[in-house]
């Protein structure tokens, strides 16, 4: 009778021990792989909406300040000089080394005009962007109509157009050039609230500025979070400008992913410590029920290696199984219950490969390896004394 027959026979004769066994490999397993899969979806969505909500790089002009001060009083300061970003070198940012991290660039060009909207007339902050790379930075807009696309639409914040009577629709008059109000921006609690917004070219003519920008917004996908190494390559392309990261947002979201890393990893930790404990008390149980058996092998000529390769055998056959399952159940598990526990839509689900791979052989080395000091304690059982107590 081969080994590998003596492994399969023990695992058909003690069937409920071993599909106890079993289930509590698999439920340990399929509850990791799960954890995992959520965090790592999590994850890819905290990093989306982070970097969705608006820029984490910011560029804007160097400025020359005096700053005025006599006989210890602190007269402020005063700007001597500052000089708008060329549009062209806006370009220059998607030449970076890192460049595949870049999502969205959006320059903006601000400045102030006489705005009059019907009898009400009024200084407002301009701001002209690119409607498309601005919507990208600003996804998160609650906007009451539509964005404005071509030259002659506006965009109004909320305390501009409670300021000059302003719906969806209406008609603004800056420097003789007529615009239409195609949305209203719901309050953001940013300076957008106080101003309209135009496509780029229209506020360049209305403030004769052609081929300036006062500063560029840059959106960066950091799964990895390079926003140094982003801030220093955009540096060096541009130097005649200020360019820095907007921390707040990026250690927020690195705090966030950290801390349900950490939580992932200690509840795994606890799961792999209590599977291990049971394989082994079950495996050891099975052992000081089966002496008899293991002596009479011994003493039909049965070496201790032989001994050990049977118990081994039996625990890799189950723990195999229970990887195979584990990681079924894990697939079923992450379908059903992350779209209702995390909101996240069963299209948009995303799997790790590697993890389940990882996660077939570490329960297969944790099967065999909780069962290798039951299996030699095994092949130690003196024959002698076990024919000895028939």
């Amino acid at each position: 009778m081969k080994l590998i027959d003596i492994s399969l026979y023990s695992l058909k004769r003690q069937k409920s021990k071993k599909v106890f066994l079993l289930s509590a490999m698999i439920l340990s397993l399929a509850t990791i792989l799960t954890l995992f899969t959520l965090i790592e979806n999590q994850q890819k969505e905290i990093e989306n909406e982070f970097d969705e909500f608006g820029a984490n790089i910011v560029i804007t002009p160097k400025t020359e300040s005096l700053s005025l001060s006599y006989g210890g009083i602190n007269l402020g300061g005063i700007v001597t000089s500052i000089e708008e970003i060329k549009a062209i070198d806006v370009e220059k940012i998607y030449s970076i080394e890192n460049n595949e991290n870049i999502s969205a660039v959006s320059p903006k060009l601000i400045g102030v005009g006489q705005v009059q909207a019907g009898e009400l007339n009024s200084e407002v902050l301009l701001v002209g962007v690119i409607p498309e790379e601005e919507r990208k930075i600003k996804s998160w807009w609650d906007i009451e109509g539509e964005f404005p696309v071509k030259e002659n639409e506006i965009l109004a914040g909320r305390d501009v157009a409670e300021k000059l009577n302003l719906s969806t629709g209406s008609e603004v008059s800056i420097k003789d050039k007529v615009f239409t109000v195609t949305g209203i921006l719901w309050l953001t609690g940013s300076q957008d609230d106080s101003a309209l917004i135009a496509p780029m070219s229209a506020v360049e003519e209305i403030l004769g500025k052609q081929g300036k920008v006062s500063l560029i917004e840059v959106s960066a996908l950091c799964s990895d979070c390079p926003i140094d190494e982003l801030v220093a390559q955009i540096a060096f392309l541009m130097p005649d400008v200020n360019v820095r990261a907007v921390r707040q947002v990026m250690e927020q979201k690195m705090l966030i992913v950290g801390k349900i890393s950490r939580f992932t990893w200690a509840i795994s930790l606890i799961l792999i410590i209590l599977c291990g404990l049971i394989v082994f008390s079950t495996v050891s149980g099975s052992i000081s029920e089966r002496k008899k058996e293991i002596g009479i092998f011994r003493a039909l000529g049965y070496s201790r290696s032989h001994i050990i390769q049977i118990i081994l055998s039996e625990s890799f056959i189950i723990s195999f199984s229970a990887g195979i399952i584990g990681c079924i159940a894990a697939v079923i598990a992450s379908y059903t219950l992350l779209p209702i526990l995390a909101d996240i839509e069963v299209t948009e689900l995303f799997f790790n490969k590697s993890s389940f791979l990882v996660g077939v052989l570490a329960v297969i080395l944790l099967g065999t390896g909780a069962s290798w000091w039951p299996a030699v304690y095994a092949s130690n059982i003196d024959p002698v004394k076990t024919i000895n107590s028939l």
